[in-house]
């Protein structure tokens, strides 16, 4: 067994605590109010108590811190959304606010649920997660994400591994105790996050499975190609290949063999081929051929030529035809010159006559414009009066001023009183609806009071006859009793002993004893329960009376009820009925009244807030003075306003009627000199023109004189080249002009027939050189050897495919052969490996331990070495635990089971023989160490609380003292420890408690330091 000293150490020294200052609620769970948890007061006696009946909250005080740090229950089955106290105020909002030191520097965190809230106006409305961590410093860190990274740095753990340190679940490690090795491996796989060395133990199973299929698919792509091989007449390899089980060194050396004795048979097939071709060649078939050929052609080019010498006198013919056709070419400028001249005077000769018409007009258009402008100059005389009448108007404009303000008052009193008016009218609707609303809560409390007098007097009739069984069960047990007695008294008397009720000596008649008779307990609880029935059915009339009255009390009809004697339930379902109805009539009034009023807060720009009726009496009061004031005013200002408009002009009645007669006035002036401006513009410009026009005349003539000579010129060189050139006249150049787009033909045409005599005459001479002793040859004979040669090459060579595309395939096949053994002997050497790693890691080894559960062996222990450290105090020495250290039976996995050592006898038995108090104290100490161990793992600050749910029942008062101490001496220790129980010793044991307690509008919690 390992130490204790080597695991612990002085880890908590190193370690950072971490202790709890406050936690407060709020609308938490089943507390409907604040409640607050001062730890700072339980600090000094170490130790503190949990009670309360079952399903108060005692749990609840650690979930609330779990869910401050992490944002989560410390359980699974409760949710976020459900944190909510179903017994708060649906205003009320759900938080937690949780205070701690960490290195002597004060943290609080702050968190809501996501939850449902009420708002204002009475709809819910959902209100989102909200985290908040307040740090040393004063700086606040927000969000939930943000503040759970934060709080994991700060105490170094994970939410998991908080829960496991700090809430230790005795029933739980009672099981535990006795669970097999595959059950603590499930367990610690969690607590230790080792799956990862169990799935390594997968990983290895997998790689071993997959190196067997990659062997296997191996193996079928070495049997496909072996099966592959070209069949030969080969008895060794046959042999080979026909085995159950080819060794494959022997084929591919075999195979080896038969391929070089192809390759010298391929290289013999083509060293024949080659002889034969040869042969072929000293044939000269292909030159003779040749030769042939070139004797043919030089005849056919020869005949070739004579056809061309025959068209020589139309090749003439078209040379001349082509020298007249350039010539016209030549003349085409000139004529086009001349041409285009004459087309220039006809259109010069005509702008002339045009502008001369043009200069006609425009004298014509310079009279009109001077006796337009000498009438403008007389308008615009008029333009100071004009100004004096602009003046005049602009000095109503002060009056026009007052009038439009005091227009713009009258309306805006309209309004105002409009506005006052609607408030007037909202204030009375709402008005009517308290009214209507005071009217149905008093008929819903009568409604009430009816429904409960009607449940109260069907409860009196159904407890009536109950009441009487009990009473004649009672009469029929105390006449049992009584008649008994006599014969209790008679068996216990003796002879010569007086009768305790006559004194006499001699009892010659007993009274019998009776069979089975009531006791004096039976008839006393027979007793009871009727009296008990009987106050019930008397506080119930009570009760009857009590609401009758005040049912008579609410009722218009007094006279009927004056002696006020309890109602019948007939009566009582009329006058309900009735105030049912009457409920209903004044729903549907106040749902009218509540319409009119939603429409009347519709049309008010700013709707009236009333806080009672007597803020809105005041308010409609106040709008009742304001529309005598506004309708004064009105008054007021429609008098001055019928003074102004007597100042008026006529046609004019406002402002903006003045702004557009002056506006007129000055477009009229506007108008005056526009026409002016316009009139000297326009008589300007045709005098211009007129000048323009005269200019252009002049130059046109002059251009006009000048083409005359030019055009004189051109038809004397043009005549003059024309009779050289074309002496049948002008209309043998004409028609010679119109076909000059033929010369690029003609051209091409005696080119190609100099090319063409040019090329006969070259290939003539060329072949006739090639030709020089050279005869016709007949090749038929040559062909037939030829053909003889040729088929004997054709069957070398399918024999050379044949062995060529053998040598192919099967080389083909020995690569994949022997690439395909190389990979499966690596394939092997792989498997072998991984398979016994995977055999070692899974168990099946000598020890049948798995890699997990060696690894998980090292936590255990330690668990193991601190929980016998507080074993030996819990028990006062006497046990210890130990791993069991024997192979399980039929292979099972083992390692992690534990049996208990009893030192008082130095024997080693199974836990499963501890007595309950010994269970318990041994299941306490595990779940302590492995609070340690977790911790000393995790690293960070050292949780200085811990929670002990339950497992104290079991114990007797000597096992219960015991583990008070054992908890006690954590407290010492600088922690504090807080139980949850029931036991009604522990509250005299321990002295500080939180005491949660129940209650119909949820729990409370009572703290006593």
């Amino acid at each position: 067994m390992l130490s204790f000293k080597k695991y612990a150490g002085n880890y908590r020294q190193e370690m950072i605590p971490m202790k709890p200052i406050r936690l407060e609620f709020n609308a938490f769970g089943p507390f409907a109010k604040q409640e607050i948890v001062d730890f700072s007061a339980l600090s000094e006696s170490g130790i503190f108590l949990i009670c309360g009946p079952t399903g108060a909250g005692k749990t609840t005080i650690f979930d609330g811190i779990c869910f401050a740090l992490y944002g989560e229950a410390s359980g699974a089955l409760r949710q976020n959304e459900d944190f909510k106290s179903d017994f708060s105020d649906p205003a009320d909002l759900c938080f937690i606010r949780y205070s701690f030191l960490v290195r002597d520097k004060k943290f609080e965190v702050y968190r809501s649920p996501k939850q449902k809230k009420q708002k204002k106006n009475k709809d819910m409305a959902v209100i989102a997660a909200k985290a908040e961590l307040t740090l040393p410093d004063g700086s606040v860190i927000t969000g939930p994400a943000a503040v759970n990274a934060r709080i994991q740095e700060i105490l170094g753990l994970s939410a998991k591994q908080f829960k496991q340190i700090t809430m230790l679940a005795q029933g739980d490690f009672r099981q535990f105790l006795d669970a097999s090795s595959k059950e603590k491996q499930e367990i610690f796989r969690h607590i230790f996050d080792t799956e990862k060395f169990d799935q390594f133990t997968s990983f290895l199973e997998t790689e071993s499975k997959n190196a067997m299929a990659c062997i296997e698919k191996e193996q079928q792509m070495l049997s496909f190609h072996l099966k592959s091989l070209t069949q030969r007449e080969d008895g060794e390899l046959s042999e080979l290949l026909a085995a159950e089980y080819p060794v494959v060194r022997p084929i591919l050396d075999r195979l080896d063999t038969l391929l070089k004795e192809d390759r010298g048979r391929y290289d013999k097939y083509q060293n024949d081929i080659s002889q034969l071709e040869k042969k072929i060649a000293a044939l000269q078939i292909e030159t003779h051929r040749q030769n042939n050929q070139r004797l043919q052609d030089l005849e056919n080019l020869q005949k070739e030529k004579s056809r061309l010498e025959e068209k020589t006198s139309k090749i003439e013919e078209l040379r001349i035809r082509l020298n007249k056709l350039r010539s016209a070419k030549d003349l085409l400028p000139l004529w086009q010159k001349q041409s285009e001249q004459t087309r220039e005077k006809q259109n010069l000769t005509a702008l002339l006559m045009a502008k001369q018409k043009e200069q006609e007009t425009l004298f014509q258009r310079r009279q009109d414009a001077e006796n337009r402008l000498t009438a403008a100059q007389k308008e615009a005389a008029q333009k100071d009066r004009l100004l004096s009448a602009v003046s005049s108007l602009q000095a109503l404009s002060p009056l026009f001023d007052e009038s439009a303000s005091l227009k713009k008052s009258v309306a805006d009193l309209e309004r105002e009183i409009a506005q006052a008016q609607k408030e007037s009218a909202y204030a009375e609707t709402w008005t009517a609806c308290c009214e209507r609303e005071q009217a149905i809560d008093a008929l819903q409390k009568q409604v009430a009071a009816c429904r409960s007098l009607l449940g109260m007097t069907e409860q009196k009739k159904q407890l009536l006859p109950f009441y009487q069984q009990q009473k004649e069960r009672y009469l029929k047990n105390y006449s049992l009793f009584f008649d008994a007695q006599a014969g209790i008294l008679a068996s216990t008397m003796r002879e010569n002993t007086p009768c305790p009720v006559c004194g006499s000596l001699k009892h010659p008649s007993p009274a019998p004893l009776k069979t089975n008779p009531p006791t004096q307990e039976q008839l006393r609880a027979y007793h009871d329960e009727a009296e008990k029935t009987a106050q019930e059915i008397f506080r119930l009339n009570e009760k009857i009376n009590a609401q009758s009255a005040e049912i008579q009390n609410f009722l218009s009809e007094k006279n009927a009820f004056e002696n006020c004697q309890p109602m019948s339930a007939d009566e009582v379902t009329e006058i309900r009925n009735k105030k049912e109805a009457e409920l209903q009539q004044e729903e549907r009034q106040l749902f009218k009244l509540r319409e009119k009023l939603a429409e009347e807060k519709r049309s008010l720009l700013h709707p009236p807030a009333f806080s009672d009726e007597n803020g809105m009496r005041a308010h409609l009061e106040n709008c009742r003075k304001q529309l005598n004031a506004d309708r004064s005013m009105i008054q007021l200002q429609k008098e001055r306003l019928a003074e102004l408009r007597k100042r008026f002009p006529e046609g004019i009645s406002s402002q903006e009627e003045l702004s557009i007669k002056v506006n007129c006035l000055y477009t009229k002036m506007k108008q005056l000199d526009t026409q002016l401006e316009s009139a000297q513009k326009n008589s300007q410009e045709i005098a211009s023109q007129l000048r323009f026009i005269k200019q252009m005349i002049d130059e046109n003539q002059k251009r006009l004189q000048d083409l005359q000579e030019k055009i004189a010129s051109t038809e004397n060189e043009f005549f003059s080249l024309l009779h050289r050139s074309f002496p049948d006249g002008e209309v043998d150049f004409l028609q010679s002009l119109s076909q000059i787009g033929q010369i690029p033909s003609i051209e091409e045409i005696l080119h190609q027939h100099q090319t063409a005599v040019t090329s006969l005459d070259g290939r003539i001479h060329q072949l006739k050189e090639q030709l020089i002793n050279v005869k016709f040859i007949n090749i038929t004979e040559l062909s037939e050897q030829e053909a003889s040669l040729r088929k004997k090459i054709q069957e070398l060579r399918e024999q050379s495919s044949s062995v060529q595309l053998r040598i192919s395939q099967d080389t083909s096949h020995q690569q994949q052969i022997e690439a395909i053994h190389q990979r499966i002997e690596k394939s092997e050497q792989h498997y072998r490996q991984v398979n016994d790693l995977f055999r070692v890691a899974s168990g099946n080894n000598e020890q049948r331990v798995s890699f997990e559960r060696y690894v998980l062996g090292f936590y255990f222990d330690a668990i193991v070495s601190f929980a016998n450290h507080r074993l030996e105090s819990l028990t006062g020495g006497r046990y210890l635990l130990c791993r069991k250290k024997d192979r399980e039976k039929f292979g099972r996995s083992s390692g992690l089971d534990l049996e208990i050592l009893d030192q008082y006898s130095g024997k080693i038995r199974p836990t499963s023989t501890l007595s309950g108090g010994e269970s318990f104290k041994t299941a306490l100490a595990l779940a302590l160490s492995l609070a340690d161990v977790v911790q000393m793992y995790a690293g960070g600050v050292v949780i200085d609380t811990m929670f002990i749910d339950e497992g104290f029942g079991s114990l007797d008062a000597e096992s219960l003292d015991s583990a008070v101490d054992a908890l006690l001496s954590l407290g010492n220790d600088g922690r504090l420890v807080g139980i949850i129980s029931h036991v009604p010793q522990l509250k005299e044991q321990i002295p500080s408690q939180i005491q949660v307690k129940a209650g119909r509008n949820g729990s409370s919690i009572q703290m006593q330091p």
